[in-house]
């Protein structure tokens, strides 16, 4: 089998997670972002924090939470993405660490 690439620009929705209601803010963050109107109904189970490069930060529960405050202030400035997981589901929330 072969499988080929093509060089090309994808799209993607830049606030995935505004389709599941979810708010998050501030946004860039300096100590800590908060994520907002989480829906007991919507079943969340975990956040994480991931650097563009990939490197895990560490993973807390949030099952039965409608709002999260995550310290952020060790980060070191940058892009990064929060991951809201729950089963066979995830949401990204895209902020800037000052």
């Amino acid at each position: 089998d072969h499988i080929g690439f093509r060089r090309g620009t994808v799209a993607i929705n830049p606030d995935p997670a505004a389709a599941d209601g979810i708010r998050y803010y501030p946004n860039p963050a300096g100590a800590e972002i908060t994520i907002d109107s989480l829906r007991i109904t919507d079943r969340w189970e975990t956040a994480e924090i991931i650097n563009m490069s990939g490197v895990r930060y560490g993973t807390i529960t949030i099952a039965n939470k409608t709002r999260v405050t995550l310290t952020i202030k060790r980060l070191v400035p940058g892009q990064y993405i929060i991951a809201l997981r729950r089963k066979n589901a995830v949401a990204y929330l895209k902020f800037i660490k000052q």
